[in-house]
């Protein structure tokens, strides 16, 4: 149980935004001169307001005032008519209204409906798409962008009233706080965020003093007005009474350029449902009282109620947070505090494996955060789930609330039984059945009672199996042999079940302690044993699994055995079919072979500390060929072993039982080379005259049982032209060195395995079910018995591509990221992941970008070279390059790569490009700009068929010439969301992947504004609005610092064009209230400025002076 303090230094006040006016007496009739036939003129009052703690005039987020009214109106069927523009008369400056004012406009004479809109631009909607539609098709999913507050209400003419529109409207009233108003109510559609008494009266000691604040995790758009899902439009009326509800937008985009602060004492944020992974939070800066700006703090609030209850984030209302005390969980940066404990509720902060939390009061327990079940079990029943909530030891009148977060486990109605005199209650899921294709099916849920929640996880789990799994064959029958047993957990083993314990029983065989593992031991009826009771054998073994993959138990024999004595050892965990494996030994006055690989590598740590262990080495592609050499070994008196004379006295009966050994090889990654010569015939002649020496077959899968993949080898049969004795023609292809070459090609990049290699047993039929004669096998296996040998199966290092971008400016200089001697290489570097580089385009599109990487080879630790090439074998593969800012500069692109199709753009995958790797590393290097960066020193390499080329044969080295590319692109896009990836067809190879960052140089300048014929810089602690004509949209965000310097940041979730659309700045004196715009001219003649004439203005240090609006 963690009890901790109870924070109750933050509350959120939601106040219902006040809509306050004066009833109006100087309402006129509509002048009746100049209206077209079949209009009508009306006249009308809107109010807007502010809370009644603002006493200055409402404006929109920018600090600019309303400025235009749109009336959209629709006939009696609710049918569009048409869009009119309504004109302001005159303000009525009125005590607690933020604006009010009197507007006229001329409406179709059948118009019946009017939705007002205030501050929304015509350029956000295509009028030619609404006729015909009818008021929810229009209005409801109509959108506005952040920056932009709109304002709107609803009208609709009484049909029994006998008045037309006009005389309706000035009789048009409502009612708040018992208080009646005359005139249309217009309402918001963003919310209000504040921070109470921040800039408080300096003589009071502070309780936190905020130097700024913003809220993050918004959205970026919003509905213009509110539409009910029963009421609809009818809301106007009783908007204040209405229950909680939100209209959301199509596009949920959030705000994306929200990095720091500011100093602005209000947030406008659209409405949201403020839960899960949306949950609304503010980042507050400041210090403590008696500390200055220099130690200031960021700290993260969560947008709920005192109790820690949600609540939706609704347009026209005010959320003002309050700070009662100092905050918790500082932070030093804006983007540390995003992701830190909330200061007012650390409850969503503790460890989601705590059961119970209290605050001393009241506390909440559950019996286990995370529940893992077994399919066959509880698949399609219902679960119950035990809790306890408690108010000084007693149940309370409110049951706590359940709800879900993620739901792929059960039915969606939950079952909550509380009684309210213990506390105690029950939570029943009702579980789906087990689904085709899963291996687990997941959901969690939050029990919650005012901020003391916690969440529950409940997940359903297949059977899972130990496959592959083996263990030594044909151990020698003495005490403390080796034995060795490999299993695997399969790596779709839940997340949710590690960590856990495997419990190993053996008789006669104990894990050496010896080889560095050490499992602890459970005695029968001790806790943590279980499952079955093997006879004669009262302890466990404790083996813990962290992770998926293959695991090894090292043992030894304990007593001597006969030839064919048998020992069984079990493995049994918890959602696991438990597993048997059994070893048989060889006779200790037997002879004794035992099978061994030549030419592996030894590990030198990190595995058992008294067997010499050892592995081989390929590289991450599919189709790489390999060879490994099986050399039959024969135990001498002395307990060594030495070859074993495979071809001795041809015509005896061993010679013939040599001759009918078939030999087992287990792993996933090697296959031969079948469906290579079902595609290119010719070939199987060429490899048998590179010392083929055996034939290899697959096992039917059904026989695998908990063994897994399995082929299996026999030697080639007689040699025809061999007639040097009288047994040639029956020779087998047996060695007098007991060493076969095994040719094998990987089926899968991702090939690191384990492979055991054995002989067939005399409990097994033939796996050959003739013989080389054609006769059938009529019995079981009768040839030699072999003790089996496992090896590993690791990986040379992914290739890496080393590489650079390179970004041109306007006079075709270039800068590289990152510089070369920041480049990596597997040599070098070894196993480091490569960084993550800082790539800065401007926002100019047509920017010239250059993608500069290697296709080529490395020097593997092993000292041999390795290359990423398909040659014999293999295929051509891909690099991806996703890059969603970019396009391909086909003016720049060679002409063999457009006759190739070298480079080109993924018609599947928006942003991605493919560049092809040719399959033959000769051809592939026409290609090539540059020799490879990385350099490759190997002094020998891999053939073509996995044989290795030593240093004498190579004369000239590794040739990387061409190897080293240059990818031509440009900036199709103005700002530049995401990131440049390069990565590879992980599929066929397998590179390291690289990552550049992309940032958008801002445009900087400096920005005055002209009053009285003299330019002033605009004040740092300015709002200076940045505008796209067209839609009215604010498209960018302006930082002013000292002396009119400022930088401006285009908004990535806005759609503009760089030509032809025009923008312009907006910037109110507080001194007078005057507001001034960009006004620029060209020889005496106003030109309007759109993004590239802005960019050029700024690049050749042109001052923007902003003059006085007309």
């Amino acid at each position: 149980m963690i009890q901790m303090k109870r924070l109750t230094y933050i509350f959120i006040v939601l106040t219902t935004l006040l809509l306050v006016s004066c009833v109006r007496e100087d309402f006129t009739q509509p002048s009746p001169d100049v209206v077209p036939e079949g209009y009508e003129r009306i006249e009308f009052v809107a109010n807007i307001t502010d809370p009644t703690t603002v006493t200055t005039r409402a404006v929109d987020p920018d600090g600019l005032d309303v400025n235009n009214m749109t009336l959209f109106c629709f006939n009696e069927f609710g049918l569009f008519i048409s869009t009119e523009t309504a004109k302001l008369d005159k303000h009525i400056p009125t005590e607690g209204i933020s604006d009010s004012g009197i507007y006229k406009a001329t409406i179709p004479s059948h118009t019946r409906i009017i939705h007002f809109l205030a501050n929304h631009s015509e350029g956000l909607y295509d009028e030619t798409n609404f006729p015909g539609q009818t008021e929810s098709m229009v209005i409801a999913n109509m959108e506005g962008g952040s920056g932009m507050l709109v304002y709107w209400s609803r009208f609709e003419m009484d049909p029994n009233s006998g008045e037309n529109m006009h005389t309706q409207l000035s009789k048009l009233e409502y009612t708040i706080a018992g208080k009646t108003y005359e005139g249309i109510k217009l309402i918001r559609n963003q919310a209000k965020v504040t921070i109470d008494d921040w800039g408080q009266d300096p003589s009071t000691e502070p309780k936190f003093v905020v130097t700024g604040f913003r809220t993050v995790n918004i959205p970026a758009f919003g509905t213009v007005a509110p539409h009910h899902p029963q009421q609809h439009f009818h809301i106007v009326d009783n908007w204040e009474s209405t229950e909680d509800f939100i209209t959301l937008p199509d596009n949920q985009s959030l705000m994306s350029d929200i990095v720091d602060i500011n100093t602005k004492a209000e947030d406008y944020i659209f409405e949201t449902e403020n839960s899960g992974d949306r949950q609304v939070s503010v980042i507050i800066k400041g210090h403590a009282p008696g500390q200055t700006a220099a130690e200031d703090k960021y700290y993260r609030i969560v947008m709920q109620k005192e109790d820690g209850s949600n609540f939706m984030i609704r347009r026209n209302h005010h959320y003002n947070i309050q700070i009662t005390g100092m905050l918790t969980y500082p932070s030093n940066t804006f983007e540390e505090a995003l992701n830190a404990p909330a200061s007012n509720n650390a409850w969503i902060s503790i460890d989601e494996w705590v059961n119970e939390i209290t605050d001393g009061t009241r506390t909440l327990w559950v019996e286990k955060t995370s529940y893992v079940l077994a399919s066959d079990q509880y698949a399609g029943t219902d679960f119950v789930i035990p809790y306890r909530y408690t108010e000084n030891n007693n149940g309370v009148a409110t049951a706590p609330e359940i709800t879900w977060v993620d739901n792929n486990v059960a039915y969606n109605a939950i079952e909550n039984q509380y009684n309210t005199s213990t506390g105690k209650g029950t939570v029943t899921l009702r579980l789906y059945p087990m689904y085709d294709g899963n291996e687990q099916q997941y959901g969690s849920f939050i029990i919650k009672h005012g901020k003391l929640q916690r969440k529950i996880s409940v997940y359903v789990i297949r059977t899972q199996y130990f496959t592959p799994s083996w263990i030594s064959s044909q151990v020698y029958g003495v005490a403390d042999e080796h034995v060795t047993m490999m299993f695997t957990v399969p790596e779709t083993c839940p997340d949710a079940l590690f960590p856990f314990t495997v419990l190993v029983s053996a008789n006669h065989l104990d894990v050496r302690s010896e080889s560095g593992q050490q499992l602890p031991v459970y005695i029968k009826g001790e806790e943590g044993y279980f499952g079955k009771e093997w006879e004669g054998i009262n302890y466990k073994y404790a083996y813990t699994i962290t992770e998926p993959g293959k695991h090894r138990l090292h043992m030894r024999s304990i007593l001597k055995h006969e030839d064919n004595d048998t020992e069984e050892v079990h493995l049994e965990a918890d959602f696991f079919e438990t597993i048997t494996k059994t070893v048989v030994f060889s006779g200790y006055n037997n002879t004794h072979r035992r099978i061994f690989v030549e030419g592996l590598h030894q590990y030198e740590t990190g595995y058992a500390q008294d067997e010499e262990l050892y592995y081989m080495l390929v590289p991450q592609k599919k189709a790489s060929p390999l060879i490994f050499t099986l050399e039959l070994q024969e135990r001498q008196s002395d307990g060594s072993y030495r070859e074993y004379n495979h071809a001795a006295d041809p015509g005896s009966a061993q010679w013939h039982k040599n001759g009918r050994d078939e030999f087992l090889i287990y792993t996933k990654s090697f296959s031969f080379y079948d469906e290579y010569f079902k595609q290119n015939p010719g070939q199987y002649e060429d490899m048998q005259a590179r010392a083929w020496e055996g034939e290899v077959t697959m096992i039917n899968e059904a026989t695998w049982s908990t063994n897994g993949r399995v082929m299996a080898f026999r030697t080639l049969d007689y040699d025809e032209n061999d007639d040097t004795d009288q047994y040639g023609k029956y020779n087998y292809g047996l060695q007098t060195d007991g060493a076969y070459n095994i040719y094998m090609l990987t089926n899968s990049s991702y090939n690191k395995d384990i492979v055991r290699v054995s002989s067939n047993n005399a409990y097994s039929p033939y796996v050959f079910t003739k013989d080389r004669n054609g006769n059938p096998y009529s019995e079981n296996y009768d040839g030699n018995e072999y003790r089996s040998v496992i090896f590993d199966v690791a990986h040379y290092r992914p290739f890496r591509f080393a590489a650079q971008v390179e970004v041109y400016d306007n006079v075709d200089e270039k800068v590289t990221v990152p510089v070369a001697d920041k480049l990596l290489s597997n040599e070098v570097h070894a196993s480091q992941e490569e960084n993550v580089d800082e790539v800065h385009l401007s926002y100019k599109p047509g920017q010239k970008v250059d993608i500069l990487l290697d296709i080529t080879s490395f020097k593997g630790s092993d000292g041999r070279s390795v290359h990423p090439f398909g040659e014999v074998f293999g295929e051509e593969f891909e690099v991806y390059i996703d890059a969603p800012m970019l396009e391909i500069d086909q003016d720049r692109l060679p002409e063999s790569w457009k006759t190739a199709n070298k480079l080109r753009k993924d018609p599947s995958v928006p942003g991605r490009f493919i560049y092809t790797v040719s399959k033959k590393r000769a051809d592939e290097r026409a290609f090539g700009f540059y020799d490879a960066y990385n350099k490759d020193v190997s002094k020998s390499r891999y053939d073509d068929y996995g044989g290795v080329v030593t240093e004498e044969y190579m004369p000239e080295g590794i040739i990387q010439t061409g190897e080293r590319k240059r990818l031509p692109f440009k900036k199709t896009s103005i700002t530049s969301k995401g990131d440049i990836s390069i990565t590879s067809n992980k599929e066929k190879v397998v590179f390291w992947d690289k990552t550049f960052e992309v940032k958008t140089e801002h445009m900087l300048g400096q920005i005055y504004y002209k009053k009285d014929n003299e330019e002033f810089p605009v004040p740092h602690d300015a709002f200076v609005a940045f505008v796209r004509l067209r839609t009215g949209a604010r498209i960018g965000v302006v930082t002013l610092t000292d002396n009119g310097q400022f930088e401006l940041n285009l908004r990535d979730e806005y759609r503009f064009d760089w030509n032809n659309d025009p923008i312009d700045f907006y910037y109110k004196d507080k001194t007078d209230g005057k507001v001034y715009n960009l006004n620029h001219t060209e020889g005496g003649e106003k030109k309007t400025v759109d993004l590239d004439k802005l960019y050029t203005l700024l690049e050749g240090n042109t001052r923007i002076v902003l003059t006085e609006q007309q």
